[in-house]
């Protein structure tokens, strides 16, 4: 230890220059490390690293820095051997050259010439001795032999040292087997603090060996901006690093973790997909790898330009007819004319897979979620924006630009294919604008129902309250085909409808001209098939999702992301996206991974199912079937299990056939068309499949289901820097374990609430526990609009972004709660950090923060304001700081004169979040004068607009502690409930009664 100790002292300090990587592979080797321009400059990027495995306040962790120390030592050690020789050459050539005959050409030729090289230095020592003056040589000699004796000297002494430390060291080992012997039958003591020696011995190996945590250390590190106040600004705080190194180019919006994270798992999805054999047996993934080549030969698409398309439109026999854009015939007793648009609707959904004024859907029922119904609404219908896009077309003041560039792209495609028609006669812009102004209207229809419940109706039901829509031949033509087993349609079909959604829209197509109708369904088809088509088309398109997007992208990297896009499925058109989940976790995905996250998710059911039972405006009843929620929920991750059954998966793709000749136009269109079949065809099933995934295992988004009470955890999302499997469990539940608890918040949040354990749309509240839900969620609505950004003149929509705060805080809530049952569970905390003096609670709130990092520019942010469900990602992040008391060292004030109330200091409280207030009472004092103090501080804590979450976890709340006898404590409950003017606050009182000694 005193070696090693003695080697360590003497280790040169790190230049303040050197780079973070060189620093990082000086410590761990060839690990990779996040590039960092500049490096740590100054005695603090000195200080970080010096800290290195230094675990200030673990005091059982002291011996991991033994171990350090000495390993240190060991590489110096080193370092010193090889350039010892140097030095002792260098200073001699230093003394020599000052003491030496200069007059001496000679001498000085051999000096300068010879002294430098270590391969000569024994020449050079005779050498010099028969040229030097016989004093000098005489000097010379004798510090020589000084020398030589204090390097003998040296070594003897360390020979000594080594033999003594070994004889230690063996004793110790003796001891300690002895003990163990005697007082365990593992030999594992334990420590002052309860940690044993195993333990320890584990959690060093951990730190030194394990790549996850140097990783995380060095990412937070890097991540974080450690001069910000963390309780003024906790994004900040956590992101302002992130945001440095990843800043915003001229030609992109916003970048985010999230799009780092995607644009990995492209490149994985990529590599899973070439990595299957030519030869594969299992036919689902030779028609993923077909597909996926097929979609990237931008030659052939290239040669083909728009030819697939407008042959469809040479076809007599297609019944959706020609496009009266590009100058076809529209005489009345040709083509498209001849068929009712009800059934050219309806063929464009079954034979194209276009949805283009009605949303049809087969889905679980709502009033019965073990059978299944036709949903037909306006809920889920894209646009040619995209979908949930409707303000776009409702606003010219704010996003006229954005529909002028829709315009254009239309006009544009107009002209290219009548270019390769030779169709000469001029665009007439005024039809294309017909065509836009069409789907605005259904924009304004869309929007204005959105709210509205939908009903249960048969068709009869239908028939008759919307009579102007012809229903027999939309039917006949979407579903003939996949219910063929029927003569007629099911006589017990369930419609899921909104019925003033679809007599609108009935409407709107009795009101509107056949021909811009007619436009308007054969663009529709136009748009979905434009990344299939030749260059001329792409760019169209590209140019305009580059004014949405505020990027253009480069060819290459947007046709990865396209093709990837189409395997992968999306919505409510699955498409290869299970084939894709196959190939993704043969490749990258391992099944310790879906264990460890099961365990995390089961953790998280039961911290919330724990929350739940203590959560006090919720009465009995309403408590029970609100647990019941959370036991019964599926939950599904990673992957469905039966996707690595071969015969199972190439069932399940048995009915989507093409050729080893067809185009990524042709196939575009089948998928889409198979997919939407596949779905019509689960009306023969009696029950819901059990076994719904209901998605892409290669998502990289987790979603909930009210109707099935499933939540889904897709491989996609189980990934770096969210999981790995080496990462502290800090991390894991930080950013895991909150988005599993924000999914199972959506359970119970303003639509999810309307649903019961069994995904059946009936009220299991009781009136009194919805009135308070209510009004604490109207607590939140008004604090989130209090987040507003004055350069832009715009504030958070409260309102708009509830379910998703909501979701948001309770996630965070019950994950937290979730990582300190895990700690209950496996012997106390786990080891911080290399680098970071941050305690693990720390860490989970970091790493909570830290995946909302992002930056976006002003035009962007604007829009997100003004249009998305979700608030952005800096305040998303920021609700970690409601914990700064929890988390984050604080100072304790000590009570004010004339009053006993103590509150933790803070600087985030200053918004009342982290608010915790002891009021200590002695009714036999003063009763009257506490009562009004009482008072004043609940209208405090009232007026604080706090924040709410079904956890009641937050440190925000009054605790009321009676000192007296038992005599007055009812009569002080009574008060404590009185003073809580709206139910929203009643889960924030704590009363505590305790009894004199």
């Amino acid at each position: 230890m005193f070696l090693a100790q003695l080697f360590a002292e003497e280790i040169v300090p790190v230049s303040a220059q050197t780079s973070i990587n060189e620093m990082y592979a000086s410590l761990y080797g060839s690990i990779e490390m996040p590039s960092v321009q500049g490096g740590i400059a100054g005695a603090n990027g000195q200080w970080q690293f010096a800290r290195l495995f230094a675990y200030t306040g673990d005091s059982h962790f002291s011996r991991c820095d033994t171990m350090h120390t000495s390993w240190t030592a060991d590489r110096r050690v080193s370092v010193d051997t090889n350039v010892a020789p140097i030095v002792q050459w260098t200073n001699a050539r230093r003394t020599l050259v000052a003491e030496a005959n200069h007059s001496s050409a000679e001498f000085a030729s051999t000096v300068t010439g010879q002294v430098g090289s270590k391969a000569s230095s024994l020449r050079m020592h005779n050498d010099l001795l028969d040229v030097l003056p016989s004093d000098v040589a005489s000097h010379w000699a004798a510090e020589q032999r000084y020398k030589k004796r204090r390097k003998r000297k040296t070594f003897i002494l360390l020979i000594w040292a080594n033999i003594i430390a070994g004889a230690i060291l063996a004793a110790l080992i003796v001891i300690s087997a002895y003990h163990g012997k005697g007082t365990s039958t593992d030999g594992n003591k334990p420590t002052n603090n309860g940690t044993s020696d195993r333990h320890v011995s584990e959690h060093c190996r951990k730190i030194m060996n394990t790549s996850g945590w140097k990783e995380v250390a060095i990412n937070t590190m890097v991540n974080m901006d450690p001069t910000v106040e963390p309780c003024t600004d906790f994004f900040q705080y956590a992101c302002e690093g992130w945001a440095k190194r990843h800043p915003l180019k001229p030609d992109q919006s916003s970048y985010t973790v999230y799009d780092d994270v995607a644009s990995r798992l492209r490149q994985q999805i990529k590599l899973s997909i070439m990595a299957i054999s030519r030869h594969t047996q299992v036919k689902a993934l030779a028609k993923l790898k077909y597909a996926f080549g097929s979609c990237k030969d931008l030659e052939l698409l290239d040669s083909l330009q728009g030819r697939p398309l407008w042959k469809l439109f040479e076809d007599v026999k297609n019944p959706i007819g020609s496009w009266p854009l590009l100058g076809h015939s529209i005489t009345p007793g040709t083509n498209w004319t001849d068929v009712d648009v009800e059934y050219r609707i309806g063929y464009l959904k079954s034979v194209y897979g276009v949805d283009s004024v009605i949303f049809a859907y087969v889905r679980p029922d709502d009033s019965d979620s073990s059978r299944y119904a036709l949903e037909l609404s306006g809920s889920m219908l894209p646009l040619g924006i995209g979908m949930f896009k409707t303000g776009y077309y409702l606003n010219d003041t704010k996003y006229g630009w954005i529909m002028n560039a829709y315009t254009n792209m239309i006009e544009g495609t107009v002209n290219s294919l009548k270019r390769e028609l030779s169709h000469h006669e001029p665009t007439n812009r005024s039809e294309i604008e017909e065509l836009v102004n069409f789907e605005r209207k259904l924009a304004a229809i869309i929007t204005s129902v959105k709210d509205e419940v939908d009903y249960a109706w048969n068709m009869n039901t239908l028939k008759r309250n919307i009579p102007s829509f012809n229903w027999t031949s939309f039917f006949n033509a979407m579903l003939s085909s996949e219910l063929s087993e029927y003569n007629s349609l099911p006589h017990d079909l369930i419609l899921r409808v909104t019925p003033s959604f679809l007599a609108a829209v009935s409407d709107l197509l009795r009101n509107s001209s056949k021909v811009t109708v007619q436009n308007y369904l054969i663009w529709r088809l136009v748009r979905y098939s434009m990344p299939f088509m030749g260059k001329e088309y792409r760019n169209l398109l590209a140019t305009f999702e580059g004014i949405m997007r505020g990027k253009r992208f480069d060819e290459s990297e947007q046709r990865t992301e396209t093709c990837v896009s189409f395997v992968n499925g999306r919505n409510h058109l699955p498409g290869l996206g299970y084939a894709t989940g196959r190939a993704y976790v043969d490749y990258t995905f391992a099944d310790e991974d879906r264990d460890n996250v099961e365990e995390v998710t089961e953790l998280i059911r039961l911290a919330y199912k724990g929350i739940i039972e203590k959560v006090q405006w919720l009465d009995r009843k309403t408590r029970r079937r609100a647990a019941a929620k959370v036991d019964l929920m599926r939950r599904n991750v990673g992957f469905p299990r039966w996707i690595r059954n071969n015969d199972l998966l190439d069932k399940y793709y048995e009915r989507l056939e093409f050729s080893d000749q067809e185009s990524a136009f042709s196939l575009n269109l089948l998928t889409r068309s198979w997919s939407v079949k596949e779905n019509f065809r689960l009306l023969l099933h009696a029950t819901v499949r059990s076994d719904d995934f209901g998605g892409s295992p290669t998502a990289t988004n987790a979603w909930y289901n009210p109707l099935l009470n499933s939540i889904t955890l897709p491989a996609g999302e189980i990934q770096p820097p969210f999981y790995k499997a080496d990462y502290p469990k800090a991390v894991i539940f930080g950013t895991l374990g909150s988005i599993i608890g924000h999914e199972m918040t959506h359970a119970f949040d303003r639509i999810g609430s309307l649903y019961d354990e069994y995904g059946n749309e009936v009220n299991w509240w009781s009136t009194e526990s919805k009135s308070r839900f209510k009004n604490a969620t109207e607590c939140l609505v008004r604090d989130y609009a209090q987040y507003c950004f004055q350069e832009l003149r715009t504030c958070i929509n409260g309102r708009a972004t509830l379910n998703e705060n909501l979701a948001d805080l309770g996630g965070l809530t019950v994950a937290h709660t979730a990582y300190k049952l895990w700690k209950s569970r496996h012997d106390g905390d786990e080891p911080g950090l290399p680098l970071l003096d941050i305690s693990t609670d720390q860490l989970f709130f970091l790493s909570f923060a830290s995946f909302w990092c992002g930056q976006t520019n002003d035009k962007t942010l604007r829009s997100q304001l003004q249009t998305a469900t979700h608030s952005p990602g800096k305040y998303r992040g920021k609700q970690s700081a409601t914990y700064c008391l929890n988390s984050i060292p604080t100072s304790h004030l000590s009570s004010r004169r004339g009053t006993n109330i103590q509150q933790d200091k803070c600087p985030c409280s200053d918004r009342c979040n982290g608010l915790s207030y002891r009021l200590v009472l002695d009714p036999d004092r003063d009763f009257q004068k506490l009562k009004v103090k009482l008072y004043r501080l609940g209208e405090k804590i009232h007026n604080c607009n706090s924040t709410w979450t079904p956890a009641s976890a937050f440190p925000l709340g009054l605790e009321v502690v009676l000192i007296s006898g038992t005599s007055s404590i009812g009569e002080f409950e009574a008060l404590t409930t009185s003073l809580v003017k709206v139910p929203t606050l009643q889960f924030l009182i704590s009363f505590t009664g305790k009894h004199r000694q």
